[in-house]
């Protein structure tokens, strides 16, 4: 319970920052802060529902609120939001994976693969978002892309493959 009122009022906190920002945009951009300001609050409601789970419900927010922020031109948010959107979107993943998988197909090594390529995405995300860095960014998802190869190349292995004609 006591979460759930925290999640309202970082909501209303967000919300209330962002109508700063608000009369000096065109409406449509606008729009798209209060559309994405608004699935936030539906995923407050939903995760007091218990049909969202934490993680999911921290996701969401923060991608709402990066949302809002860039539609916005709140840039100093938008670099706090976004990467806080991917960091719980990569814990979500992380969780997910682990709660799904029998413990004796996912080692050690699948998860050093996983971790590899999500940080990698985090970072490349965030280089780009950083005037300069367009270089390290396109490795950095060079990396996550490969490491994500592997992982599949790793998953797959065991599959029968496919008959040729």
């Amino acid at each position: 319970m006591a979460l759930g009122a925290l999640h309202t009022a970082l909501i209303g906190i967000a919300t209330t920052l962002l109508a700063w920002q608000l009369g000096s945009q065109t409406g449509v951009h606008a729009l798209i802060a209060l559309l994405a300001l608004g699935v936030a609050a539906v995923a407050v409601v939903g995760a007091r529902r218990g049909h969202i789970a934490h993680l999911e419900l921290c996701m969401l927010e923060a991608s709402a609120l990066a949302t809002a922020s860039a539609a916005l031109g709140a840039w100093t948010l938008h670099l706090v939001f976004k990467p806080a959107a991917l960091i719980f979107a990569l814990l979500f993943i992380a969780a997910s994976a682990y709660s799904a998988s029998p413990r004796s197909t996912f080692c050690s090594k699948s998860w050093r693969l996983l971790a590899l390529a999500v940080l990698a995405s985090l970072a490349g995300d965030i280089f780009l978002m950083l005037p300069d860095l367009f270089i390290p960014g396109l490795v950095s998802f060079l990396i996550a892309h490969l490491a994500y190869i592997a992982l599949l190349q790793r998953a797959c292995a065991g599959l029968p493959t496919p008959q040729r004609c």
